[in-house]
């Protein structure tokens, strides 16, 4: 059977009244504004009973007064200055020319025509099951044989536009699938 007065991990640790009354003893020393007996574990010029009035310096506070900025670089005249035609240090490169605000990619391609074949495909794959789905969603009332001719255009539309699928790659010699910088 556990102490009720002692917590369920520790059975031979302190009992609750014990610890309650540790922790009122460290709170009470907190707040108690009596000096230490014997030497202070820090510098006396950092014991300060109370921060100072503002406007007026600590003993020992130094005034940091704001850097002294450089002067602008002067210009020379270029008549002084000698060169041998060749770039003599780092400070002779011209300059690159600033890169674009915005990336504008080239005008793509116009897309291909359809001959009316796939159109026809492209319409009953498409068509058919579309005009299937809104019947039934608006709850219309369809024939049996427009349902069918529905369902026969998608199947047809859909197998002929697979038909017309490459079997193959075009760029089958290329190994690596990653973007091309």
């Amino acid at each position: 059977m556990s102490n009720p007065e002692r917590p369920e991990g520790d059975p031979t640790g302190p009992t609750d009244a014990q610890a309650e009354a540790v922790w009122n003893d460290l709170v009470a020393a907190f707040h108690d504004s009596q000096p230490l007996d014997g030497p202070a574990p820090w510098p006396e010029a950092e014991n300060v009973a109370q921060p100072p009035a503002p406007g007026s310096l600590e003993p020992g506070a130094r005034v940091v007064r704001p850097a002294v900025r450089p002067s602008p670089p002067r210009t020379v005249d270029p008549r002084l200055t000698w060169t041998s035609g060749d770039l003599i240090g780092p400070r002779d490169v011209p300059a690159a020319e600033p890169a674009p605000d915005s990336f504008e990619p080239p005008t793509p391609p116009p897309l291909p025509t359809l001959d009316w074949p796939t159109r026809a495909a492209w319409l009953g794959a498409l068509g058919g099951p579309g005009y299937l789905m809104a019947a039934t969603i608006l709850n219309w009332q369809t024939p049996g044989l427009a349902a069918a001719a529905c369902a026969l255009a998608g199947l047809c539309g859909f197998g002929y536009l697979v038909s017309k699928l490459k079997p193959h790659r075009d760029d089958d010699d290329d190994d690596n699938f990653g973007a091309v910088v």
